[in-house]
């Protein structure tokens, strides 16, 4: 094992470690991310007075009404998510340039990471608690089924506004619902604009007047050593909810956080003993669902 001294915090790697998104991976645009300055502590949820109607009149050099609002704690506890690796002397010194081996450590050793990450807020994110409903009449039924995905997603907003008090902003599906989706809306006399991003291969960034986040991460759920089998992380499903465009620790009734106490980090040594440099990735977190009540999911939506 090498002595502290030498290890060091590799700032070139880590700001790769940073920047670098697993294809497909969306977990930090459903639970945002907020920085912490402790790895387990208290956060705040709050109420919804601000929605009670009474009478804020005042009179001529009266003070103003005060105005009080409650509060409720949870609690989270961040882990340190990690991943070394090792890159051998002869594989640097055949590589062109040397660097690239360690850019490639750093990049797969974040997406093993970055792969846990997406499964957690996934399993929040569709899990029990929130307000559900199987759809009715599957999306991919028939080319007439446009009016009635926008009746459902329509529901679903409507449930976050009757629950939360706030607008929902953000629509996830998986890139099978996606497709569905846009193929289905394509062929509605009124979308020309989706046939366009149909033409471009690319998804639109709205929806419904909704962010439109597609989810197209993979993983490997066959057991070790059988064949490999690539599966989708989000399931049949579609999640309206709300987010706040920036998120604090206390910005209210919103779906979920990513409490981050800290960012991702690249540390790298030397081994003499494997004759190679050792790569770790690492980032400390705890994902939290603050209110379930601003999210609802559309269940089943395709055949």
């Amino acid at each position: 094992m090498p002595s502290r001294k030498e290890v060091h915090i590799d700032a070139a790697l880590s700001n790769i470690a940073v920047s670098y998104r697993g294809l497909g991976f969306v977990a930090d645009k459903v639970f945002p991310v907020v920085k912490v300055q402790k790895e387990s502590d208290k956060f705040y949820k709050f109420a919804k007075e601000e929605l009670l109607d009474d009478d804020d009149s005042r009179a001529p050099s009266a003070l103003a009404k005060e105005f009080e609002y409650g509060t409720d704690t949870d609690t989270y506890s961040a882990e340190e998510y990690a991943r070394l690796h090792y890159v051998d002397d002869r594989i640097i010194s055949n590589s062109d340039p040397a660097i690239q081996p360690l850019i490639t450590a750093t990049k797969k050793l974040t997406k093993k990471i970055q792969l846990g990450y997406e499964r957690r807020v996934a399993g929040l994110a569709m899990g029990t608690g929130i307000t559900a409903a199987v759809v009715a009449t599957k999306w991919d039924a028939n080319a007439a089924t446009a009016v009635i995905i926008a009746r459902d997603i329509t529901t679903g907003k409507q449930s976050v506004r009757g629950s939360a008090g706030e607008e929902p902003n953000s629509l996830l599906v998986n890139d099978q619902v996606a497709d569905t989706l846009m193929n289905v809306l394509a062929n509605s006399a009124t979308n020309a604009t989706i046939k366009d991003w149909l033409m471009l291969g690319m998804y639109p960034a709205q929806m419904f007047n909704l962010e439109f986040i597609v989810a197209s991460g993979r993983y490997n759920s066959a057991k070790k050593g059988a064949a490999e089998v690539l599966s989708r992380i989000w399931a049949d499903m579609a999640v309206i909810f709300y987010k706040d465009a920036n998120p604090t620790i206390d910005s209210g009734t919103v779906f979920g956080y990513t409490l981050r106490a800290r960012d991702w980090q690249t540390k790298r040594w030397y081994s003499d003993e494997r004759t190679s440099e050792a790569i770790r990735v690492s980032v400390i977190q705890d994902e939290k669902v603050v209110s379930s009540s601003a999210a609802y999911q559309c269940q089943d939506v395709i055949t």
